[in-house]
């Protein structure tokens, strides 16, 4: 077998030909030039030289949604979430990679690839900091390890160790390493990165390979990057889209961690758990076959049984603010009000001995969504095109087959009409829309008359941490629509409407103050009687005697302006602006972006408007946020979040 091995003196002393790099000769390296590329390099011969002890989730076989993202949107033009990976339309299957390779293995590289196809490769101008070094044997490719990182890596950690959650059984955070503004390499010092692939290690001598989107998340919605990962005896976590297989499963359920690597363009880096490491608490390994939960619409309880007898102080929560911590009675759990078709219940059985157990539940499919299913099974029939239409067709046979099955969930429909009723209105005539929001008044503008609507609704949606909320909705039988709850200035909100004749129509609409709450342009003062103020609330304008106090004003209570600085040691203190009508202030503090498991502190008096944080943990940085509350329990009516500052305590 014919071997490249690149001198060690190759990455300290280069000359650059166009493309090509000649190392520096000596005794030990052949008297060759080398080239340097960025290559499509499968999962699978990525992290062959890193001796992982798990069979691994990167092996793609035809069929198995291995690695494939809830939408292919989410890894084109392998940015943002799938940055540094390559896919082939519907599967990731590696990483894009820096790599060495000889002026005569580089002759013999296959010309004819296309951008996403294995092994693909574009020359590189300039000589990277950190490769991997390519063998060839004939068809057979062969990639070293990538270089340890020479940055700074005192400033990265594993933090946050979360149990059950919705990508894995476990999940971490990699504290440092931000995923907007670099990772940290330095007090206030951040380098751009790409991670390429993650290993855990842990303290029984195992390794185990991490992949983009399946385990790895770093999209800019969270504030550093993730690891999640599912392991034999978890939860077994069903994708939502895909193939809708269960996540791979890894073995190492009850391991301590003893430290991640990051393999990234600045390097190999090394982040450890600590000398103890992180010990994984073991899920329940026993018999759950017999384990069973249902719910119905027209009932406030939850059915359970099944539940293994050797766990301890079992209490049942059930999402959607169903049930929290209740006791099963009777194999009954008590729920605080019934379940809603369509809708999908997380059922958490907790235990002392144990990680919880969780299982998903819904209610049955109901009468209302077989009729609804009937009605848009008949009106994609009904469309011109629809011999033509595959798609359409293939969509009508499914609802047709969930209407006759006993067994369907009114999940399972709800998704169903959702799809169904998007196949049969891409057929549909397109309108558009414009509105202006004015404190609680919406005024909508169409190009079509509002009577061509047939059954229209309408909802204002907003962008709510990672998901939509929606703000207020309901029949759109006028254009004008007076909202209940006041929207919040400046806020873009998201009109949509439905109907069932056209496609539907969305615009953005940005909240503005109502015309009376606008400040007056220069109008001359008028005198008040002596003994007597004018207070303007924002319904009125209202005479009070003097002294009197006025009615509450329930306005979120917005902070600004918010310092945090040093101290004295292990000391910080956090100074605000005064806020209007409010009642008082809390403070909440922690070591990472998100906030988890923060410190929370009141100042129960309105007139202060700074607090020394003590306790205070040394070479760490805290984060720290401040609101206003605007009712005296400081329970209600929460004002809107300061940004969050950060400091770090010497």
């Amino acid at each position: 077998m014919r071997k490249k091995v690149l001198s060690v003196m190759l990455a300290l002393s280069m000359t650059v030909s166009g493309t090509a790099f000649a190392p520096a000769k000596s005794v030990a390296a052949a008297e060759e030039t080398y080239r340097y590329i960025t290559m499509n390099v499968p999962y699978t011969d990525f992290y062959a030289a890193y001796n992982l002890t798990d069979k691994a989730v990167w092996e793609v076989e035809e069929g198995i949604d291995a690695v494939s993202t809830a939408t292919t949107s989410k890894f084109l033009g392998t940015t943002g979430l799938a940055k540094g990976t390559y896919n082939n339309g519907t599967y990731i299957m590696g990483v894009t990679i820096p790599v060495a390779v000889s002026d005569e293995d580089y002759k013999e590289l296959k010309t004819n690839l296309t951008e996403n196809d294995n092994y693909y490769f574009s020359d590189l101008e300039e000589l990277p900091a950190y490769y991997s070094e390519l063998e060839v044997e004939g068809d057979s490719y062969s990639f070293s390890k990538m270089q340890d990182t020479k940055v700074n890596t005192d400033y990265l950690s594993v933090e946050d160790l979360t149990l059950v959650g919705g990508y894995g059984d476990y999940q971490i955070t990699l504290g440092g390493v931000t995923t907007a503004g670099g990772i940290q390499v330095g007090e206030d010092k951040y380098e751009e990165y790409t991670i390429y692939g993650a290993i855990l290690n842990t303290a029984e001598g195992n390794s185990y390979g991490m992949t983009a989107l399946e385990n790895l998340w770093y999209g800019t919605r969270i504030d550093e990057v993730e690891i999640a990962w599912s392991v034999i005896g978890g939860q077994g976590l069903q994708r939502a889209h895909g193939s809708g297989g269960e996540f791979y499963q890894f073995d190492m359920n009850g391991a301590t961690l003893s430290g991640v690597i990051l393999i990234t363009d600045l390097g190999v880096i090394d982040i450890s758990c600590g000398t103890d490491g992180l010990k994984l608490d073991e899920y329940y390994t026993g018999d759950l076959s017999a384990l069973e939960t249902s719910v119905t619409a027209d009932s406030d309880v939850l059915n359970i049984s099944g539940v293994p007898q050797d766990l301890k102080d079992v209490t049942v929560s059930v999402s959607g603010n169903l049930a929290a911590n209740a006791e099963i009675k009777d194999n009954k759990v008590q729920l605080k009000s019934k379940p809603v078709d369509g809708t999908s219940y997380t059922v958490t059985i907790n235990s002392s001995n144990y990680p919880a157990i969780k299982r998903t539940v819904s209610t049955p499919i109901s009468e209302l969504q077989k009729a609804e299913l009937q009605k848009w099974v008949q009106k994609g029939e009904e469309v011109e095109n629809y011999e033509s239409d595959t798609d359409l067709r293939e969509h009508v046979r499914e609802a047709k087959e969930l209407v006759e099955n006993a067994d369907a969930t009114s999940v399972e429909a709800a998704e169903l009409i959702s799809e169904l009723v998007g196949k049969v209105k891409k057929h549909y005539p397109k309108a558009t829309a414009t509105a202006t929001l004015k404190g609680s008044v919406l005024n909508i503008t169409l190009d079509v008359s509002l009577e061509t609507l047939v059954n229209p609704t309408y909802t204002l949606t907003y962008r709510s941490g990672r998901s939509q909320a929606t703000l207020t909705g309901g029949d759109l039988a006028a254009l004008t629509q007076t909202i209940a709850e006041t929207p919040i200035v400046d806020t873009e909100y998201t009109l949509t409407i439905i109907s069932d004749n056209y496609q539907d129509i969305t615009a953005t609409v940005k909240a503005e103050a109502k015309e009376s709450d606008k400040p007056a342009a220069d109008k001359p003062a008028t005198e008040t009687p002596a003994g007597e103020t004018t207070t303007k609330t924002p319904e009125t304008t209202v005479k009070t005697a003097t002294n009197v106090v006025t009615s509450e004003v329930k306005k979120p209570a917005k902070v600004t302006g918010v310092k945090v600085k040093k101290n004295g040691k292990k000391k910080i203190k956090v100074t605000w602006k005064k806020v209007q009508n409010a009642k008082g202030y809390q403070i909440q503090y922690a070591t990472n972006k998100k906030l988890k498991k923060a410190t929370t502190v009141k100042v129960k008096k309105a007139s202060i408007t700074s607090r020394v944080i003590k306790k205070l943990k040394s070479n760490k940085t805290y984060y720290v946020r401040v609101r206003a509350y605007t009712t005296k329990s400081g329970e209600e009516l929460y004002g809107s979040w300061s940004a969050k500052k950060s400091i770090k305590v010497k």
